[in-house]
């Protein structure tokens, strides 16, 4: 399997991916990684381009400040036989308080990779965003036509503030409908020796048996 690993930078709004060389892939050994150029566009219909939908979603306001992937697998239903497919989760947190997150399938094309997303959510909560999980929760019971949409995937988002405050999103239906929330986890953290909010440095959620 390919490694990729995204970065965003205090210099500009932009996501980069950077991945090993094919030819440099050795199992076990340290290769170096180099920028590669990729694009991600949205499933949709109209008078929008390709280049179009990538750019609105990989444009950014603000600096990215925190990044999580989730790759989960799923089951596609069909007539006689099921078959599997992935889908990838990337949240996106940015100074400005703005979070994305986009589900999408991928393919190696020849000038890149291709990324095609599923859906897209844009949240605002106040920023900047420094720290962002995600994490899923399997149904009980394998998905079938003929159960409802509580036995998808539960896909949950937490995100962690300067401001003070953690709060968390939730995708209950399908990996192309949108994230719900906030809910809020914490809030009006204080620090009394600056006098100041107290700003959430880390989030991690965990599965509690």
């Amino acid at each position: 399997e390919n490694i990729g690993i995204f970065v965003g930078s205090a210099e500009d709004t932009r996501l980069r991916l950077y991945m090993p060389r094919k030819e440099h892939v050795i199992g076990g050994a340290s290769v170096s990684l180099h920028e590669v150029p990729f694009s991600l566009s949205l499933l949709s219909t109209g008078d929008v381009t390709d280049k179009e939908r990538s750019k609105s979603t990989l444009t950014f306001s603000s600096p990215i400040m925190a990044i999580d992937c989730l790759c989960m697998k799923q089951s596609n239903d069909g007539s006689s036989e099921t078959k599997e497919a992935f889908i990838n989760y990337l949240a996106l947190g940015c100074q400005d308080g703005t979070i994305r997150v986009a589900s999408f399938t991928c393919e190696r094309a020849f000038n890149g990779h291709a990324f095609t997303a599923v859906g897209n959510t844009d949240l605002v909560v106040d920023g900047p965003i420094v720290t962002l999980d995600l994490s899923v929760r399997l149904p009980k019971y394998p998905t079938t036509r003929d159960q409802d949409v509580t036995n998808h995937p539960r896909v949950d988002l937490v995100v962690g503030s300067l401001c003070g405050f953690v709060c968390a999103f939730h995708q209950v239906s399908g990996a192309d409908q949108p994230f719900e929330g906030p809910e809020e986890v914490v809030s009006n953290l204080y620090c009394g020796r600056l006098g100041a909010e107290d700003g959430v440095l880390c989030v991690r959620s965990v599965a509690c048996c």
